[in-house]
């Protein structure tokens, strides 16, 4: 399987956990992030293959959050995650920075974001 290393960043700490647990099972490498500071000071240091990114955080909304990931990194695929927004918002905001690979409404099933990777890395996105 390729693209197995995954930095998640939401800043609830239970959600980023969970989310790394499951994601453990599948078969990926995940880092547990609860801020944008601790994802850009990684991202300074090494890269990874995907980011799910949460949309609503206190220090950096996830929009400009992913500008900064991608200044960093142009590689990266990238996720939105949201418990917040509309439909017609996420298309916004997906057709404003096309390096959005998908967003995924929370709660989700977490095969339905192991199918979303996945297919994103197979260039079938």
């Amino acid at each position: 399987m390729s693209g197995k290393r995954i930095i998640i960043v939401d800043d609830e700490a239970d959600f980023v956990s969970m989310l790394a647990k499951n994601l453990e099972i599948f078969g990926y490498e995940p880092e547990e992030c609860t801020t944008p500071r601790q994802v850009l000071n990684r991202f300074r240091k090494q890269s990874y293959d995907w980011a799910l990114v949460d949309y609503r955080m206190p220090e950096m909304n996830g929009d400009l959050l992913v500008r900064e990931i991608e200044a960093l990194d142009t590689s990266c695929k990238i996720i939105m995650l949201t418990g917040f927004l509309l439909e017609s918002e996420v298309r916004n905001i997906m057709e404003a920075n096309p390096r959005i690979n998908a967003c995924l409404q929370k709660p989700f099933d977490v095969q339905e974001l192991v199918n979303v990777i996945e297919r994103n890395s197979r260039g079938q996105g």
